[in-house]
């Protein structure tokens, strides 16, 4: 009876044994799956602020465009006063040009408005 009490509680034992084995390698996994869970998280924050990070970048750079760059792509009309003040006192004679095509553009425009409401200034000496 008494080998057969121990035999028992052998195998009581080893069965305790790999049920705890089990519940570990279960929380094991759980905790794995957490981990990864955290990790995806941290991640996509970590892009979230990358890109902001980007956009904030872009913004500045949009901002650092100096007066002529301004001037250049989006025409005179688009740069402030201070902005004009700063572009006139560094590049005269670039600011003088822009200011002439700006003029040119708009007379021509006018002009070109005029004859369409057939007002134009301009007098046939022939008739």
């Amino acid at each position: 009876d008494q080998k057969e009490n121990i035999g028992k509680n052998n195998t009581e034992k080893i069965e305790e044994e790999n049920k705890q084995n089990n519940k570990d390698k279960t929380n094991t996994i759980k905790d794995e799956k957490k981990q990864e869970s955290k990790e995806k998280e941290n991640n996509e924050k970590t892009k979230v602020e990358s890109d902001d990070k980007d956009k904030i970048k872009e913004k500045k750079d949009e901002e650092e465009k100096t007066p002529l760059e301004k001037a250049l792509e989006e025409g005179l009309e688009s740069l402030s006063q201070e902005e004009k003040a700063q572009l006139e006192s560094s590049h005269p004679q670039k600011f003088e040009e822009l200011k002439r095509q700006e003029l040119e553009q708009n007379l021509s425009k006018d002009f070109k408005e005029q004859i369409l409401r057939g007002e134009s200034p301009l007098v046939d000496k022939f008739v």
